[in-house]
């Protein structure tokens, strides 16, 4: 393992130096990564951006903004086997008018395998090919613009907003909404406590299996397949569009579940 230096070539660096700003202190640095680089793994629990490039390379920018030299944030970038991973972090038991905080901007080829463990910060992701998978906290989730052979996003507190194309998606949440938009996949799995279920599919998925113990679930099925649908509903409303095409023999699967919310299935 080989920890990546930051390189001075123009374009390459900037930010050097620090910065004042309303009484605290903040730099940003920008870093190509030599090499090929295959998966990307980060660490960090305050905002990370993720952006899928046809160019090629991974260049990385860091902000950093502190309030004082106890709290100033720290980074660290390795690079091994084609696997980079990037941390940041803040001292612990920040109190007060005390302020840290990390943000992470990477760009990557597209086709890059992504790996995620967030905290409290937003995580963004846009225009991936690769295999995603983001873990927060309480931070919420966006991933736009996917073309992913598998999507993974697992938040405690946080919303998870998607878009695109996915073989797979598991989307979790424990109070967060989850909201999936136009969304090509072949098996879309969706998991909330609190929250609710949003999800509407651009085309006909082989499996659709979503649970929400207290929140609503809406779904919006294209009108040009069939669907074997099976429901299960303690209390709420229950309704399902007759111009959905339900057929217990068909090939698509659509099971939907809530103990104290409402489901709703319609045309997209």
């Amino acid at each position: 393992m080989k920890a990546i230096g930051v390189l001075a070539a123009a374009g390459a660096l900037a930010g050097c130096g620090n910065l004042q700003i309303g009484g605290g202190e903040s730099t940003d640095r920008t870093y190509d990564v030599p090499g090929a680089v295959r998966t990307l793994q980060i660490s960090s629990g305050h905002r990370v951006e993720i952006v899928g490039s046809d160019s090629p390379g991974v260049r990385v920018t860091e902000r950093l903004r502190w309030s004082n030299d106890h709290n100033k944030p720290k980074t660290s970038h390795t690079s091994a086997n084609g696997t980079l991973t990037l941390k940041g972090r803040c001292a612990e038991g920040i109190m007060g008018g005390s302020r840290c905080q990390v943000v992470f901007h990477v760009r990557v080829p597209r086709g890059t395998t992504l790996k995620i463990q967030g905290g409290d910060g937003s995580v963004a992701a846009t225009g991936l090919t690769g295999d995603v998978s983001i873990r927060t906290a309480s931070g919420s989730v966006t991933a736009r613009d996917l073309h992913a052979r598998t999507l993974s996003v697992d938040s405690e507190d946080g919303r998870a907003a998607v878009s695109g194309e996915a073989g797979t998606t598991e989307l979790t949440t424990r109070t967060g909404t989850i909201d999936a938009t136009g969304l090509r996949t072949g098996r879309f799995t969706a998991r909330s406590v609190d929250g609710s279920v949003r999800a509407s599919f651009a085309a006909p998925p082989s499996l659709v299996d979503v649970d929400s113990r207290t929140g609503t679930i809406r779904l919006g099925l294209p009108a040009n397949g069939a669907y074997a649908v099976t429901t299960r509903l303690r209390t709420g409303r229950e309704h399902v569009d007759p111009a959905i095409h339900r057929d217990s023999q068909a090939p698509n699967k659509v099971n939907v579940s809530s103990d104290d919310g409402s489901i709703f299935l319609a045309p997209a």
